[in-house]
């Protein structure tokens, strides 16, 4: 009985030592006992983990991303406000050194759009689509030379104006001189089950074109 009672108590402190020991690491000490020889379970908590991990790396980069893209919208947002500003504020504009000033900020904000419109991340284009090794846009002098071939003969500010929006418009036009890019935009990034991320916006955009 004392021999027993002896082997009973080194078994109990043996185990009190196995699960404090479980209860401070949060591992188990023998997983094959715990789980019965069925190890499919652990298999799928090994796949989930695996699988957060990448929704976890998906999420960072995506966050990045579109964090630069919306870095260069502001900047292009600011560029157009304080052109407009300027220009509002510097009358008469038949004046030619006005007209000329404000030419020369014009030209300097075009080329700030521009470089805004070609801005990278970690080496990849953010407007260029799923073309992401190159630019999207060619440079301020290559679009001003096409546009001025566009409004050649025109006389009158509205015939002028309507060359030049059609020249922006007409696909042989600015895309076909100016973008280098995709209109296919890039795949939508999953984040977690059923949510996805997508990058819509190519610098051939309508809305940019306008601007």
């Amino acid at each position: 009985y004392s021999l027993m009672l002896s082997s009973r108590s080194t078994s109990l402190k043996q185990t009190i030592s196995t699960l404090t020991e479980e209860l401070s690491s949060g591992r188990i000490s023998d997983v094959t006992e715990r789980v019965g020889g069925d190890y499919s379970y652990l298999v799928d908590i090994d796949h989930n983990l695996s699988r957060l991990s990448g929704f976890s790396i998906a999420t960072s980069e995506a966050s990045i991303f579109m964090e630069a893209a919306q870095q260069n919208l502001g900047r292009i947002a600011e560029d157009t406000v304080d052109l407009s500003t300027k220009i509002l504020a510097t009358t008469p504009a038949y004046v030619t050194s006005v007209r000329e000033h404000n030419a020369g900020i014009a030209r300097d904000k075009l080329d700030g759009v521009l470089a805004s419109l070609n801005g990278t991340i970690a080496g990849q284009s953010i407007f260029g689509g799923v073309n992401t090794d190159r630019a999207p846009l060619e440079d301020a002098d290559t679009l001003l030379t096409g546009l001025l071939t566009a409004i050649s003969g025109q006389t009158t500010v509205a015939d002028i104006r309507a060359a030049a929006t059609n020249w922006f418009d007409d696909p042989a036009g600015f895309k076909a001189l100016m973008y280098a890019g995709s209109d296919t935009t890039l795949a939508p990034s999953q984040i977690s089950t059923g949510q996805n991320v997508s990058m819509p916006i190519t610098a051939n955009d309508q809305t940019f074109r306008d601007l």
